[in-house]
């Protein structure tokens, strides 16, 4: 269903991704520096598309969307070998089915960015500090420090949760000490220098990311509950999830507790490090500096699947009356992501379509004119390389004054958003139609496009008329 329901729409970060996969890797890594992510996954997808044959992957939507795939297909592979010997075949197929099917990740395992390599990166680091709570041996230590390197180069959060994983290990086994300082001070050498390259090259705008605030929480719990392709979005089937969730947290504490048991590392870790991630990020916002979405939750989402899986296959023997109805909740809302997933595919797609249709009627000579977030500048310019691009943010503008000589070389084009998840600039479409009727002229209107969640096209066209 993934690799079935691929299609060609983009939104304004995957135009980025796309841009920065046809430069030089010095210049990746210099671009990137400027940027609000590491350059890792720039990297491994420039590096995918230079191994395959250019007629194939030059600016092909299809391969760019399937190397986001590629960590999906991974965590399947490290579900069917490593979880199957350690766990057996009921966590892994438990496991194998949440990795795929529960809120967002094929959304996530679609797009062209890098949240499921950074998602796979983090949930193996994850599984290996599991591993050396077991068997500290070298292979062990080796494999948890490279995959802690790629995780911190793939997203900052990844870094975030990077430490709590190596907080949690060492909080758990004090005898490690030795090599969890070794571990850490090679992945801290090896970091350094992008960090002062990050602090020397980035710019964060003011209005990068907003504040967090206290409806944020609730957001991030429907971002992962929540079966709807919005990610904000609270749903009936989120909310009885969020209670099975709490039901089987519930029912594990009480069996500690009775059979008097140490709680399992693997169980505890995965939700401690995705509530730790996500709090420091909240508060690091709060305090210092705005850096947080909902959606980095994503990041450390593989471990809480992880540690949930574990969980419930625990259930099996002990608990049937527990295990059966929330295996077969599980299975219901994995059936309802899916076809949401499917829907909201096409939806994009005809999306897709019509706004290559539009864009297909505009000749050489033609003006456009965009009204909404300047961020889309570089979306146009994506698709209307050769076009004149005006960003209309305010009623003195002179392309509003000087649109009538634009009106004798070709047409006029006005792209508007319609308040699709950005606010209106000035007053959007009805200030900028005042502004034309004040100089004789007038809007003919086109068309609309329907639009989903990761979509960018802008919904309404129109064209200025005398």
């Amino acid at each position: 269903m993934l690799i079935l329901g691929l299609n060609k729409s983009l939104w304004l970060d995957e135009v980025y991704t796309i841009k920065l996969s046809v430069i030089s890797f010095k210049h990746v890594i210099l671009t990137t520096a400027t940027d609000v992510h590491p350059p890792l996954y720039y990297l491994i997808l420039k590096s995918i598309l230079l191994i395959l044959p250019k007629s194939l992957s030059f600016n092909n939507i299809y391969i760019y969307k399937l190397v986001s795939v590629i960590p999906i297909v991974l965590l399947l592979c490290f579900s069917l070998t490593r979880l199957r010997k350690d766990f057996g075949w009921l966590t892994s197929g438990i496991f194998g089915f949440c990795i795929i099917t529960m809120p967002k990740m094929m959304i996530y395992a679609t797009q062209i960015r890098m949240y499921s390599w950074v998602m796979f990166f983090a949930t193996i680091s994850f599984y290996y500090a599991y591993k050396l709570l077991k068997q500290a041996n070298n292979k062990n230590w080796i494999i948890f420090t490279i995959f802690n390197l790629l995780t911190i180069y793939t997203h900052y959060y990844g870094a975030i949760a990077i430490v709590f994983i190596y907080l949690f290990l060492i909080l758990k086994n004090k005898n490690l000490i030795n090599k969890w300082f070794l571990s850490a001070i090679t992945l801290t050498s090896i970091y350094i220098p992008w960090v002062f390259l990050f602090l020397k090259k980035t710019v964060f705008g003011d209005n990068q990311w907003s504040k967090p605030t206290f409806q944020d929480i609730p957001n991030t719990i429907w971002f992962i509950f929540s079966p709807h392709y919005h990610d904000l979005d609270m749903t009936v089937l989120g909310i009885i999830f969020l209670i099975t969730f709490i039901i089987l947290i519930i029912y594990y504490i009480s069996q500690i507790i009775k059979d008097k048991k140490n709680s399992s590392s693997l169980i505890n870790g995965g939700f401690i490090v995705l509530i730790a991630t996500m709090s420091f990020g909240c508060l690091f916002s709060v305090l210092i500096r705005p850096m947080f979405y909902p959606k980095y939750v994503f990041v450390v989402i593989g471990c809480f699947w992880l540690s949930f899986s574990v969980l419930l296959s625990k259930t099996y023997n002990s608990r049937k009356r527990i295990f059966v109805p929330i295996l077969i909740f599980l299975i219901f809302v994995g059936i309802c992501n899916s076809i949401t997933f499917i829907n909201s595919e096409n939806v994009s797609k005809f999306a897709d379509f019509e706004f290559k249709n539009y864009l297909n009627q505009i000749s050489e000579n033609d003006t456009i004119i965009y009204i909404g977030p300047q961020l889309m500048d570089r979306f146009f310019h994506f698709y209307l390389n050769n076009s004149i691009i005006y960003w209309w943010d305010n009623p003195i503008n002179s392309t509003i004054t000087n649109i009538t000589e634009k009106l004798h070389d070709g047409k006029v084009w006005v792209f508007y958003n319609g308040n699709n998840g950005f606010p209106d600039i000035n007053g959007g479409i009805s200030s900028f139609n005042t502004t034309l009727i004040e100089n004789g002229l007038k809007l003919g209107y086109l068309g609309e496009i329907k639009l989903t969640k990761f979509i960018t096209y802008p919904r309404y066209l129109y064209t200025v008329n005398f």
